[in-house]
């Protein structure tokens, strides 16, 4: 899953970093479906958000929001 997102995201970026992906795992290790992902630009972020944000990776729809903001 991390790899996926990291080639998915750096196809969307200007300055073509992906700085970290974080898988968010639950207390027996599985994966929640979460994942924490760091640009080194916030341009590149906002680029992405825009173009993932109710999309679909492999079959798996994306919600794909800045830190601080709320999903409803």
């Amino acid at each position: 899953m991390a790899k996926d997102l990291a080639e998915a995201f750096l196809a969307v970026t200007s300055k073509g970093r992906v700085e970290s992906v974080e898988v968010i795992r639950d207390t027996r290790g599985d994966a929640t479906g979460e994942a924490v992902v760091i640009f080194s630009d916030q341009s590149d972020a906002q680029n992405v958000m825009h173009r993932f944000h109710g999309g679909d990776l492999n079959g798996r729809r994306l919600s794909v929001v800045m830190e601080g903001e709320v999903e409803y």
